[in-house]
């Protein structure tokens, strides 16, 4: 096992959708309340990359 390569994940917040973030994040269906704050503070990331045309990806997507 010398030879293994770690990759950082990259995680793109303008494509990735809410279901699919709420999906990777483990929030289920029955999550209801969580999901509606994974979605307001998704959608105001989106909208912050977009108005003040930041990129961010990965850790700097969590910390937002």
């Amino acid at each position: 096992m010398e030879n293994i390569h770690i990759l950082s994940a990259k995680l793109d917040p303008i494509i990735i959708s809410e279901e699919q973030l709420a999906k990777l994040l483990g929030i289920g269906e029955n999550s209801s309340i969580q999901k509606l704050f994974l979605v307001y503070a998704a959608k105001t990331v989106k909208y912050e990359c977009k108005m003040y045309k930041k990129q961010i990806s990965g850790v700097d997507f969590e910390k937002n």
